[in-house]
């Protein structure tokens, strides 16, 4: 079953993430890195201007969301088929060839910019995201653990892609469990995911396992169970869930993570439940429905692995032409004439990625999965 306005959403999270990335690019109040600095000692305005436009596009938050967004999308997916070795075989290579084609044309672009045109200076006014990034040379090996998603400090965004295929191995499990086990005994092995969660602190997969077990739970929920709450109550829900997914990282320090991001898994959940089985949903959720963000959603996974590369070329293009005190003056101005450029040229890259690249994979996995399950008929 697809549905357009969590395609829609996914396209959201991708451009809160970017625009979350283009307010950490330069320095602001002579801080290298706002985003490790408490509100109570951000020293000007300009620092706390930052600070609540990190709030409002959270991308730690949109990250989130997107694992919860998985967890569903890929629950529908298996949902169309009896789960057997075959149909599980089909799934993996979907799964690969969905996220490592793109992901290796974006490193293989990275590869070539480093290594032939990059030149590192630390520039003055930029902040410490920026001047850390390809501040070392190039090594085989660094290209060999970042193209298998061991490393990610090429494409720093890519540990999310880490994730996304460390856990798959699991989906078809957990999917198995959800479909045998009733509400109640789901969520007991909900609580001991996030229960394993809290224990592996330093682990990013087992931190996150649950969030994409929760995704997968979704789809197990009745529109009548959701339809005992009026729609305006669930309008209510939905806003609240909003406004905890922007504040969790500031409700709690950053040694409680796995308390923000347990709260951000379920006011997620909350979003996607309410797209997909509200019947009479707020109209504002219409903007969903615009064909530019419909767009983006298509292209979400390319734009979101290529967004923050062209953010670092325009970024360094900027310090090369602006003088140091017109940075330091208007650091948010400027940040904001980034967000313009990178966000439009990323999405028209974005847009020849998915072209190119995605869809032609697509179309691979589609007859990969066609040849595997064929002796098989579907599930109904």
């Amino acid at each position: 079953m697809f549905i357009s306005r969590l395609e829609s959403l996914r396209g959201l999270a991708a451009l809160m993430v970017a625009v979350g990335h283009c307010f950490v690019m330069l320095e602001v109040d002579g801080l290298a890195d706002i985003r490790q600095i408490p509100f109570a000692e951000l020293p000007g305005w300009r620092s706390w201007v930052s600070r609540v436009m990190l709030i409002v596009f959270n991308g730690p938050a949109a990250v989130t969301v997107f694992f919860v967004l998985s967890g569903t999308v890929l629950g529908m997916s298996l949902e169309r088929r009896a789960q057997t070795v075959r149909t599980t075989a089909s799934f993996f290579c979907r799964r690969l060839l969905r996220i490592l084609p793109a992901h290796l044309f974006c490193l293989l672009v990275i590869v070539f910019y480093v290594g032939l045109i990059h030149t590192h200076r630390a520039y003055v006014p930029a902040s410490a995201v920026f001047i850390q990034l390809y501040e070392s040379g190039l090594t085989g090996l660094q290209l060999f653990r970042n193209a298998l998603l061991l490393e990610n400090d090429l494409n720093p965004v890519s540990w999310t892609l880490t994730i996304e295929l460390g856990i798959s191995i699991a989906i078809p499990l957990m999917f198995f469990i959800i479909r045998s086990q009733s509400a109640v005994r789901n969520s007991c092995v909900l609580m001991l995911l996030v229960a394993a969660s809290w224990l592996l602190p330093n682990n990013q997969i087992g931190r996150y396992a649950y969030v994409f077990f929760l995704g997968l739970m979704l789809t197990r929920i009745h529109a009548a169970t959701v339809a005992r709450l009026s729609t305006t109550t669930w309008n209510g829900l939905l806003v609240l869930s909003i406004i905890f997914l922007c504040l969790a990282r500031t409700l709690f320090a950053k040694e409680y993570a796995h308390c923000f991001v347990l709260l951000e898994a379920l006011m997620a959940s909350v979003v996607v439940v309410y797209l997909v089985y509200v019947v009479n949903p707020h109209r504002f959720l219409r903007v969903l429905d615009h064909p530019w963000l419909q767009l983006l959603g298509k292209v979400s996974f390319s734009f979101y692995l290529w967004h923050f590369v062209v953010l670092y070329w325009c970024a360094t293009l900027l310090f090369k032409c602006i003088y140091e005190d017109v940075a330091r003056q208007y650091p948010l101005s400027l940040a904001l004439g980034l967000m313009v450029i990178s966000v439009f040229l990323a999405y028209q890259v974005a847009t020849i990625s998915y072209r190119l690249v995605e869809v032609p994979f697509i179309t691979v996995g589609k007859r990969v999965t066609a040849w595997i399950v064929r002796p098989e008929e579907p599930h109904k």
